[in-house]
């Protein structure tokens, strides 16, 4: 089964009521990734996650740790010192946010062959892991792919 590391942006747009397209989309890339087993986070996204949650979203404590817990069982990555100098790397190399390199470097340690973000170049590739936009890609023919 191939693994697909998914961004906070993407977890972020399942729960914005102001942006339904994109919100029906994310629920779709995470509830078809979860039934096949293949999505994947790292501390980092779950963190992330929760931060914005906690500030944008008017819930309870209790939704918030139900939706946690949801995500805790894809936080698979590990963010390692390996992984923070892999990150050092890719930032300079190609020229993106620490914030970002991270979460490749997370995908990459972890095996995965995808990343799902809209932050991220559209289909860049480093090292084997392809990133995709996942409100402008078509999940069938991706899912089907992969």
């Amino acid at each position: 089964m191939k693994s697909v590391f998914v961004d906070t942006n993407v977890l972020i747009y399942m729960r914005d009521p102001g942006e339904p397209t994109k919100r029906e989309a994310a629920r779709a890339w995470v509830e078809r990734l979860a039934q096949r087993g293949s999505i994947v986070i790292s501390p980092q996204v779950l963190n992330e996650f929760l931060s914005v949650s906690l500030r944008r979203f008017d819930e309870t404590t209790d939704e918030i740790v139900t939706r946690a817990r949801f995500l805790a069982a894809f936080c698979k990555a590990e963010t390692t010192a390996r992984t923070a100098l892999r990150a050092l790397e890719i930032r300079e190399g190609r020229m993106v946010s620490w914030w970002d390199a991270l979460l490749v470097a997370s995908a990459l340690d972890h095996g995965c062959e995808m990343l799902l973000s809209e932050d991220l170049h559209d289909g860049w590739t480093i090292e084997g892991l392809r990133v995709l936009n996942p409100f402008t890609a078509d999940i069938n023919t991706v899912l089907r792919d992969i």
